[in-house]
């Protein structure tokens, strides 16, 4: 039976570890968009490459896995607005450009940001958007979580054919 406490300790402890790695090396922040009658998301790395900076008001980078409404649009080029300029981004999609203003989406300098994850509100005066921001865990954080759940599935295996 102290056994079976010492296993039961030891997947808690995985567990809880396995977590707090995912959260702590997150090396992407996926952005999820919904609004009336329209859904987009992107990804970027969580240490973006700045493409170009305005004066310390703004920067752009390239965002990837653009998609809108499920399809997925390719690549492109965002310019993300530090809280003097109004906070938020903005996109030109398919010619159309797309200015939503709100929380600055990043901590750090424009010149080396670190994109901010958690629950935004960003508007352009016609529309609202409710924004989201979590950290993708890296694959091999992944791969230490399956390992320990197959091992605690062969000692639980194990101890019943006993």
């Amino acid at each position: 039976m102290r056994k079976v406490g010492y296993a039961g300790a030891l997947l808690a402890m995985l567990l809880v570890v396995s977590a707090e790695v995912a959260k702590a090396d997150g090396k992407e922040v996926k952005y999820t968009l919904k609004g009336p009658g329209v859904s987009a998301s992107f990804m970027l790395t969580a240490d973006p490459s700045v493409t170009s900076s305005k004066n310390g008001a703004d920067f752009t980078v390239l965002a990837t896995n653009v998609t809108l409404d499920g399809l997925n649009i390719g690549t492109y080029t965002l310019e993300f607005m530090n809280a003097s300029q109004g906070g938020g981004f903005e996109v030109n999609i398919l010619g159309v450009t797309f200015d939503l203003s709100g929380a600055q989406l990043f901590t750090g300098t424009d010149s080396s940001p670190v994109m901010s994850t958690g629950n935004f509100s960003l508007d352009n005066g016609w529309f609202k958007l409710s924004a989201s921001a979590v950290a993708t865990p890296e694959p091999a954080t992944l791969l230490l979580f399956g390992s320990g759940l197959l091992g605690f599935g062969f000692f639980a295996r194990r101890r019943a054919a006993k």
